[in-house]
């Protein structure tokens, strides 16, 4: 499934589809993405602090010129595309290419937010996303999870997620992945996010999988609670 959706809004089609559907079964990458950098000026966390940057509806990544330039340059370990630093900062600032200034949320007003336009992004003290768990997770420690509730965009739409897992089916896990643990923050950089089955979950590989979606192997479908 090709690159056209934000992550929140293939989470919510999910509620209503069914389970044999393509959006269940064929591996995707979002039109969200996760960038990380230094906060220099201090605007969502103290100066100099690592953040991590949730975008969903937009991103840099977006444009097919800024893709190929960046593969150009080489990944950063982790397999992450170099941003500059003006890039990053442009970003804290709701800035991104041609597009029109999206709002930015810090985490905490986030969380106390209901309600989101169709572009905007997510500050988190990249301190914190990266003691977060990565892998197959149990339902329950998701509910908690910061790096889970900003993927899926909102508070409502993380929990109605996981509900729906908790109630139909028997395998009470879901992958939430990351590489964050092999991030150098100090070198502006970003990801695009993949979004599989139950097996897969979300993870931040999208900028191998973006152009090869589609081929993929179908994952295991997940099994019903009987």
């Amino acid at each position: 499934m090709p690159y056209d959706f934000p992550l929140p809004q293939l989470l919510q089609d999910r509620l209503t589809a069914s389970y044999n559907d393509a959006i269940w079964t064929k591996m995707s990458v979002p039109l969200s993405e996760e960038n990380i950098g230094i906060d220099i000026e201090g605007k969502f966390a103290s100066k100099g602090k690592p953040v991590l940057v949730e975008v969903h509806g937009t991103g840099i990544f977006v444009s097919d010129e800024k893709f190929s330039n960046s593969s150009k340059l080489g990944l950063t370990a982790g397999y992450g595309f170099k941003l500059t630093y003006s890039e990053f900062e442009n970003l804290l600032d709701g800035k991104i290419q041609n597009n029109p200034e999206i709002p930015i949320y810090h985490f905490d007003e986030f969380r106390n937010t209901s309600k989101f336009p169709t572009l905007y992004a997510i500050v988190l003290d990249f301190d914190i996303a990266r003691e977060t768990e990565s892998g197959r997770l149990d339902l329950e420690k998701l509910y908690d999870n910061p790096v889970f509730q900003m993927r899926a965009g909102s508070i409502e739409t993380a929990t109605l997620f996981l509900d729906k897992l908790k109630n139909e089916y028997n395998d009470q896990k879901f992958g939430n992945r990351h590489s964050f643990n092999d991030v150098d923050p100090n070198q502006p950089q970003g990801r695009l996010l993949t979004l599989g089955s139950e097996d897969f979950g979300i993870g931040d590989g999208g900028l191998y999988y973006r152009g090869k979606v589609g081929t993929l192997q179908e994952p295991k479908p997940l099994e019903r609670r009987i």
